[in-house]
């Protein structure tokens, strides 16, 4: 944008950091599964989103623990039924064959909701019908045998069943109150049904017995009794599920309104989110230990996720993502409050659009060089630069804007002078393959303020010829090509013209030896800005979103 020099970038924004959009994680988000620019419309309640996230958990965990107890009553009712009337074991053995494959299919792990609520409808109607089978049967016996009295104690003994039934849904599965209506209607036609399947099929019988079985009055009886008791189910559901809703949005994090989630990695996940009282655009990070496994690998992600917040809200670069809060929820969910931002990261911009001219490449580089010079200065490194971690877009008005991202590999410099090293787990390697500074490979303890310049050499040599540096088939074989072959100059890559000057920065950027690359950031922004690569202006900036990315604009004229 014909950029002012280096040193004075950072007097030239003099704007504050409310650009709506969106904030990538450290794996951004593909464009199939996220816009780019602003949540969708008709995204749900982050509260909403949060509470169907933690019902599929409960489901499947009660239906579990329903399915068990089914497998336990009906395998005892099913021997009581041999030894007693071995006609009525049948139904409550087959009940025990459904419950115990259904415990088995749900100890898969992350069913889909409506796959388990149709699991859950399936044990309700399979507990109905067997029910209602063994109540024929046996109601049936007993009216051929002339055996009134049980035939009376059977039939005041069904509608306490079907209540149980419906309060187990209300009290195992957490649903609306529309949903449990609808299971209690059913429930209640259930009942019924072998009263009047009896009175169909044995008529005569039932002649036979004249007033001795009082039906209507039995009927009307049994009707009550199941009515009042889904009413209860019905209230309770209601009750229950206002309570997890209530839950879910105090679960908010501290005066933050979730709106939506944007995208989910290893560490934790981002959601959209506004200030509740000043209605500020921003994006939330999280993480949960408890997802994360291992205590140790738990406890070093804590540590990390804690630092990342601490070493981007002490940057003051306005091409490093502001940082507006932090804190801890009830829970232990560690979060910090980020800037929205309005764009795509460079990964996406060269996968979409192609590689960059070499005016606008040199212009997008040295933005990110100010935020990283920024960083060094102040003894940090920030050992992850890549596409995926360097945000273009608009900000404040001002389009191909640039905000690096992700400090969550961050580090000190006084870590190595006070011997305590950073915080890795052991085992992994930190960084990104495609941008691996050759000297890491030796350690991540190895890495300094030129392990970054390397890396955004590297950024630089993707932005002009859409290709990475290496391309080997494994991370390791990767990393080794960085470490053992030279780079082929940029200009053999693509068809693209790229200025010999800019070509001899960028492999002097890529060189192995630390010592033969430029020694700081503001060094490598010089010589990019000596590349004789031309000017990219607002103008031309501007233009360009206008005619791809029109959403990022929004008010911008």
């Amino acid at each position: 944008m014909s950029r002012e020099p280096l040193e004075s970038a950072v007097t030239l924004a003099g704007v504050e950091s409310t650009a709506p959009g969106q904030v990538t994680l450290e794996d951004s988000i593909p464009a199939e599964e996220a816009e780019l620019f602003c949540p969708r419309g008709g995204m749900k309640a982050g509260a909403t989103q949060r509470l169907e996230s933690e019902t599929r958990e409960l489901l499947q965990h009660r239906l579990r623990a329903l399915a068990l107890i089914c497998i336990v009553s009906s395998a005892l009712g099913t021997i009581r039924f041999f030894f007693t009337d071995p006609m009525g074991a049948w139904a409550p053995g087959a009940l025990t064959l459904v419950a115990a494959a259904s415990w088995v299919y749900l100890r898969r792990p992350k069913l889909p909701l409506f796959v388990l609520r149709a699991v859950g409808v399936g044990i309700l109607a399979a507990m109905l019908l067997a029910v209602g089978v063994n109540s024929y049967l046996l109601l049936g016996e007993a009216l051929v045998a002339g055996d009134y009295a049980f035939y009376r104690a059977q039939v005041n003994r069904l509608p306490g069943i079907y209540i149980l039934f419906m309060l187990a849904y209300a009290m195992f599965i957490p649903s609306r109150w529309q949903q449990t209506l609808r299971v209690v209607l059913v429930t209640v036609v259930a009942a019924m049904v072998p009263t009047v399947a009896l009175m169909w099929a044995y008529n005569e019988d039932f002649m036979a017995a004249g007033d001795t079985f009082r039906t209507a009055e039995q009927i009307s009886f049994g009707l009550l009794m199941t009515f009042s008791g889904g009413a209860i189910a019905i209230f309770g559901s209601y009750i229950i599920n206002n309570y997890r809703r209530a839950a879910a949005e105090v679960g908010d994090a501290g005066m933050y309104h979730l709106l939506g989630r944007l995208g989910e990695g290893g560490m934790g996940e981002v959601w959209s989110a506004e200030h509740r009282m000043l209605a500020r655009p921003a994006a939330i990070k999280i993480i949960r230990p408890d997802l994360l496994g291992a205590t140790d690998v738990a406890a070093t992600a804590t540590k990390r996720f804690q630092r990342e917040a601490r070493a981007t809200a002490a940057l003051q670069s306005p091409h490093t993502v502001q940082l507006y809060d932090f804190g801890v929820t009830q829970e232990g969910t560690f979060f910090y409050v980020m800037e929205m931002l309005r764009g795509m990261d460079m990964e996406d911009l060269v996968k979409r659009y192609g590689p960059v001219r070499p005016e606008r490449a040199v212009d997008l580089l040295r933005q990110a060089a100010v935020s990283l010079q920024e960083a060094h200065g102040r003894g940090l490194v920030h050992r992850d630069v890549k596409p995926g971690n360097l945000h273009v877009g608009v900000f404040a008005g001002r389009a191909d804007w640039v905000k690096v991202l992700d400090f969550g590999l961050v580090k000190s410099f006084a870590d190595d002078r006070a011997g305590t090293g950073g915080l890795t787990v052991e085992g992994v390697t930190t960084g990104t393959p495609a941008y691996f500074p050759p000297e890491m490979a030796a350690g991540a303890s190895a890495a300094d303020a030129r392990s970054d310049i390397y890396a955004l050499a590297a950024v630089g040599y993707w932005l002009v010829t859409g290709q990475l540096v290496f391309s080997g088939n494994t991370p390791l074989e990767m990393v080794l090509q960085h470490v053992q072959q030279q780079p082929v100059p940029p200009s053999q890559r693509t068809e693209n013209v790229v200025p010999p000057a800019l070509e001899r920065t960028i492999l002097a950027g890529l060189s192995k030896n630390p010592d033969d690359r430029p020694q700081s950031m503001r060094e490598f922004a010089k010589m990019l800005g000596a590349a004789g690569a031309g000017d990219w202006n607002t103008e031309q900036a501007t233009e360009w979103w206008r005619l791809h990315e029109p959403e990022a604009l929004g008010a911008v004229v």
